[in-house]
C-alpha cells in the first residue's frame, strides 16, 4: 500500500512538472512575441502576444494563425521589412521552442532528452498533439516501471495467487 501511494505521489508530481515545464515555454513565447511586435511596433501587440501564447499549445498551427494573417497583410501592404522580421521572428521562436523544449522537459520528466525528442516528433507526426501526450505517457510509464519493477521485492502471480518474491 505504501509503494501504491508513493507511486500515485510520483505520478501527481509528474503531471505538474509537465503543466510547469509547458508553463515556462509558453510564457516564454509570450515574451519572445510581445518584444518582437513591439520592437516591429505591430498594433495590438498584447492582445497578439496573448493569442500566440494561447495557441503555442497547439504544437504546429498554433503561431501560424496569427504570423501567417500578419506576414500577408505586411506584405500586400509594401512593408516588406516588417515581412522580413516577422519571419525572423517566428524562426527564432522556432529554434528557442524546439531547443528548450526537449532540454526542459528531459530534466523536469526524469527522461533522457533523445526521449523526449523522439516523443515529440513521433507522436506529432504519427497523431498529432494527442500522440506527443500519449508517447510522452508511455515513456515516462517505462521509467515508472523501470523505478519500481527493479525494487527487490517483485509481485508474481500464478494462477490467482500472489506472492512476494525476494
Amino acid at each position: 500500500v505504501d509503494k501504491l501511494i508513493k507511486i500515485i505521489t510520483e505520478i501527481k508530481d509528474v503531471i505538474f512538472k509537465y503543466i510547469g515545464t509547458y508553463s515556462i515555454l509558453i510564457l516564454c513565447t509570450f515574451v519572445i512575441t510581445f518584444i518582437g511586435f513591439n520592437i516591429l511596433k505591430i498594433p495590438y501587440t498584447l492582445l497578439l502576444s496573448l493569442t500566440c501564447m494561447i495557441l503555442d499549445i497547439l504544437p504546429v498551427v498554433g503561431m501560424i494563425l496569427i504570423f501567417l494573417p500578419l506576414v500577408i497583410i505586411y506584405f500586400f501592404s509594401g512593408k516588406y521589412i516588417t515581412v522580413i522580421f516577422l519571419v525572423v521572428l517566428f524562426s527564432v521562436i522556432i529554434i528557442t521552442r524546439n531547443i528548450l523544449e526537449p532540454k526542459l522537459l528531459s530534466s523536469s520528466l526524469e527522461l533522457s532528452p533523445l526521449s523526449v525528442l523522439i516523443a515529440i516528433f513521433v507522436g506529432l507526426n504519427i497523431a498529432g498533439f494527442k500522440g506527443m501526450i500519449y508517447l510522452m505517457a508511455l515513456f515516462i510509464s517505462f521509467n515508472f516501471y523501470k523505478k519500481y519493477a527493479s525494487s527487490n521485492k517483485v509481485f508474481v502471480s500464478k494462477e490467482n495467487d500472489i506472492s512476494v518474491k525476494n
